[in-house]
Order: C-alpha cells, then structure tokens, then sequence
C-alpha cells in the first residue's frame, strides 16, 4: 500500500506547477533516503505524493528536489498515520530548515538559480543561464521563471541568488 503525503510549495521564480521529486529520509545522521518519488508540485497548490516505503508512526525529513530549485529540506518531520501525512513549506519560512526560503509575493518559496545542481548558487549557475540565454538555448535547468525562455531574467534571479550565498541547507 502506498503512503500519501499532501505537500504544500512555491517555487521563487515560476509561478506555476512543475516537476519534483521528493525524498522521505530518516530523522538521524546519515539521514537515509527511505524513498524518492517524482510528482508535479508547486504554485502554493497541494499536491499528492504516494511513497511505498513510509511506515506509519516514524518521522522523516521531506527534501523536495527540482531541475533548477536549491534542494530544500523540511525543519519538522513527516509523519504518516492511517497512510497519510502532510507538509507545508508555504505557511512560513521557517517550515524549511534554516529558513532556507525566500518571501515570493508574500509566500515563501523556494529558492531558485542551481542550474548545474550543485547544492550552491554561484557563478558557475549565472555563467551556464548566461551563455544559455546569450546562445537561445531554452533549458528547464535555466528557465527559473517558467516561460520557457530562458532570458535576462533567469540570469539575473541566478545573479542575485548567488551574491545572497543561496545555497542548501541539511541537517
């Protein structure tokens, strides 16, 4: 039987729904992964996400993942009762760890701007939107805005993400 997570996010720069995957993974160091599941997510809409391996009654971090989002980890725990569980990071910014968010339109989101994954956005993430922008190259990993362009305002959302030091933050 599948266990059901109803997740709760905003991303920075994209206004609506796009792919994520979300990992469950164990409240003590190393933190394993217990599952990872690819959904669609987003836009302050709840979302359903169905794990096969989370067990009724044991906490986990939720870490939700996407192509160009700075990995963003719970501060709370998940825990499912009767195969359900829920998690909002859009009711504060202090539903992240650290607080790793930032207010989009008064709704804290998660930030953007790593387009090469790296857990960092720096200069290495403003170069690769750059040149992708300069070059007419659309990619999801550079498109922050979702308008399928990637353009002067990907670069500089990645720009000032990186002067910010944006970067992931775990336990």
């Amino acid at each position: 039987g599948a266990s059901a997570l109803t997740l709760k996010i905003n991303f920075q720069g994209c206004p609506s729904v796009s792919t994520i995957n979300v990992l469950l993974r164990n409240t003590s160091s190393p933190y394993a992964v217990v599952d990872s599941v690819s959904g669609i997510g987003g836009a302050s809409s709840p979302c359903v996400i169905n794990f096969t391996n989370a067990v009724d009654g044991t906490p986990y971090y939720v870490v939700v993942k996407s192509v160009n989002a700075v990995e963003t980890w719970s501060s709370g725990f998940a825990t499912f009762s009767g195969g359900a569980a829920s998690y909002d990071f859009t009711s504060a910014l202090s539903q992240a760890y650290l607080s790793n968010q930032i207010l989009k339109l008064g709704i804290p989101s998660i930030y953007q701007g790593d387009a090469n994954q790296d857990g960092f956005v720096n200069t290495a993430d403003v170069i690769l939107t750059y040149n992708n922008s300069a070059a007419f190259i659309t990619s999801p990993s550079t498109d922050f805005n979702c308008d399928e362009t990637t353009d002067l305002s990907d670069v500089s959302l990645a720009y000032n993400n990186a002067t910010n030091f944006v970067q992931k933050k775990r336990p």
